[in-house]
């Protein structure tokens, strides 16, 4: 396709202004596919930016903005091509259309695309300032039962701890500080909120991010034969390597035992499975006597209503989304859907009418306004929102 810098300038200002043609959208929609156009897209989002003058009706700097275009792995990579249909194309839904609002929503969070009057579009941003996404932030609960609030802009040493400090929205346990004997057995607790996320180093250098509404478990500083914590909610790790001392997440009701590997576990409390996703390396799953060995792109799940451990493969990439920054879902169930949203946001779902056998697929930013998530799934046609203070309302 040879297309020039003016017809794609066309081909924006058609879409934004909802005056582009089905033929006309088609053709916007290859483009994003084909390499060869991803420099001169961007120059043209670049300067269509500045006709639009943005900047004095929403408060959002334009810097930001193009800061997220030009950082997202999604739009850098060319903006779709290295993305599988099934992770751009919504179900259920004109499909060109669909798969131009994914990719460029993935940069400029809806605000640059919106078929609306930019003064209604500062109206719902203003209106939607009380439900903010999730950010880093925890609590901190130490061995003598103190807390201590964990925040991204918050850097140095914890009072009073020798080895610790917090650095970026991440917490350190540093391997060379000398401990008193009574704080190499402490125990300590971090918990994010609903809304919140935060990640750590263990005092054996292994990673651990921590999803929203999570809770774990941990010595200060592992000795004995085995390192072992508990979690409850969703955590991925990077285990630092130790052939001597395997260790061993728990998490209800389950373990998974490794020596040093990359995997996902997703327990939750109030739901009725367990999840865990391999990455890198193997683990051994148990739950009861049952156990199950995982290679690399294979995961075990454990559901409580039925018996036995079940192994299959499947898609990484959609098993850490939420630590990578966004939402993918794959035909998902509605209901599946929006508690990861109302974990993420931090608000309280209800449900209207018959929702049965409603689902929804796609890939978008878990940074961007609740409203413009809530739309792009009501492009599917079948499912409908309704916001009121922190409650949002799910309905056919």
């Amino acid at each position: 396709m040879n297309t020039n810098k003016e017809r794609i300038t066309f081909l924006f200002q058609a879409y934004t202004s909802n005056r582009i043609t089905e033929k006309d959208l088609k053709e916007l929609s290859e483009l994003t596919r084909i390499p060869e156009s991803e420099f001169m897209i961007t120059e043209v989002l670049k300067e269509y930016w500045d006709t639009i003058a943005v900047n004095d009706q929403l408060d959002i700097p334009r810097e930001d903005i193009l800061n997220r275009i030009q950082a997202d792995k999604r739009f850098r990579q060319s903006p779709v091509q290295n993305i599988p249909a099934k992770v751009i194309r919504l179900r259920n839904v004109w499909p060109y259309a669909a798969a131009v609002l994914l990719v460029l929503t993935a940069g400029l969070t809806f605000y640059m695309l919106e078929k609306k009057p930019l003064r209604a579009v500062k109206e719902e941003t203003m209106a939607s300032k009380t439900i903010q996404p999730g950010s880093k932030k925890a609590i901190l609960t130490l061995a003598d039962g103190s807390q201590v609030a964990l925040e991204q802009t918050i850097v140095g040493n914890i009072p009073g701890q020798a080895n610790l400090k917090q650095d970026n929205g991440q917490l350190i346990y540093e391997n060379n500080a000398r401990l008193a004997p009574a704080a190499e057995n402490a125990q300590n607790t971090i918990t994010t909120p609903k809304g919140g996320e935060y990640q750590l180093i263990l005092h054996d250098g292994t990673k651990v991010w921590l999803n929203a509404a999570t809770r774990l478990s941990y010595p200060v500083q592992f000795s004995g034969s085995e390192r072992r914590v508990k979690v409850e909610g969703e955590a991925y790790f990077e285990v630092a390597k130790n052939a001597e001392m395997p260790f061993i997440v728990q998490g209800n009701g389950t373990e998974v035992r490794v020596l040093g590997t990359h995997f996902n576990v997703s327990a939750y409390a109030d739901d009725d499975y367990v999840k865990t996703t391999l990455v890198e390396g193997s683990v051994e799953v148990r739950k009861n006597q049952q156990k199950a060995m995982l290679k690399p792109g294979q995961e075990a799940l454990i559901n409580f209503s039925v018996p036995g451990i079940k192994v299959s493969d499947v898609d990484t990439e959609q098993a850490l989304a939420w630590k990578n920054g966004y939402f993918m879902f794959d035909n998902q169930d509605i209901k599946g859907v929006m508690k990861l949203v109302g974990r993420w946001y931090n608000v309280d779902i209800a449900y209207q009418g018959n929702l049965a056998g409603k689902t929804f697929g796609g890939t978008i930013s878990r940074f961007g306004d609740i409203r413009e998530l809530l739309k792009s799934m009501e492009l599917t046609g079948t499912i409908h929102f309704e916001i009121q203070g922190r409650r949002v309302i799910v309905k056919p």
